[in-house]
């Protein structure tokens, strides 16, 4: 079997971005678990599931059988980058949404200043945020390969 490589990350692979993120919060490593364990935790108390800057929550609901009143809707008082996803290629790019991540610590005052919840928000935007890219760029290449 013969394979071909249509994208690559730029930079950073994302696994390491979640470290990277994980330590700018004071988690232990490994980061990803940390950080899915706290996103997690935020989209079960908002009653929230996944739900990108490109994705619809009113599909979102209709697919998972949910009522659109019962649809989520933007909980955050801010969003983070979403890197790369209307390039034109496969490829990745995860640098700059850790950097967004850092100047968003840095201007909500340090870390020792951010409460558990706000880390708990932190975690669940950046995971939306990473996790999206990957669905979108998997999905443009399953549509242009299939």
């Amino acid at each position: 079997m013969e394979y071909k490589i249509i994208g690559q990350t730029l930079d950073d692979a994302v696994g390491e971005a979640f470290d990277k993120v994980a330590r700018m919060l004071g988690l232990p490593y490994p980061g990803g678990p940390q950080i899915s364990r706290l996103a997690k935790e935020q989209r079960a108390k908002e009653n929230h599931f996944f739900v990108g800057r490109n994705f619809s929550a009113e599909k979102l609901a209709q697919s998972s059988g949910r009522r659109s009143a019962e649809s989520p809707k933007k909980i955050l008082s801010f969003t983070l980058p979403r890197p790369m996803l209307h390039s034109k290629n496969f490829d990745f790019s995860f640098s700059g949404l850790k950097t967004a991540v850092l100047y968003l610590i840095r201007d909500l005052g340090g870390i020792e200043k951010i409460n558990e919840e706000t880390k708990a928000q932190i975690a669940f935007e950046f995971e939306n945020a990473a996790i999206e890219c990957l669905v979108h760029k998997t999905a443009k290449a399953i549509e242009k390969y299939k």
